[in-house]
């Protein structure tokens, strides 16, 4: 009887799930368990690194405000360079729902 082993847990800013195998005992794959998780070192006052995805729906553009918002809670990011990667992902979900239009423009309301 074999046994399969475990998918890792982490979920995609698409909502699906990371089909790596996890690590023997963990929950999450390689690449989404610790070791290549940025930290913030308190002592030494270092920023951990911040990754937002490419944005390319709304699902994406929340995990940045999720990861922004975090990385402010926990002292990882000042409270200007916080605002500014908000206003850009405001301006990204303004941007994200604009489609270019077949044909031309689209033709303005009937008068």
């Amino acid at each position: 009887m074999s046994v399969i082993p475990p998918e890792c847990l982490h979920i995609m800013p698409s909502g699906a799930r990371c089909q790596a195998m996890a690590l023997k005992g963990k929950p999450y794959c390689y690449f989404h368990t610790g070791p290549r998780r940025s930290k913030v070192s308190k002592a030494s006052g270092a920023i951990g690194a911040l990754h937002l995805p490419v944005m390319r729906d709304r699902a994406a553009i929340q995990t940045g405000v999720a990861q922004i918002l975090n990385a402010l809670s926990r002292s990882g990011i000042d409270n200007k360079h916080a605002s500014l990667l908000l206003y850009g992902l405001q301006i990204a979900s303004q941007n994200v729902d604009r489609t270019p239009a077949r044909g031309g423009e689209k033709p303005g309301p009937a008068l």
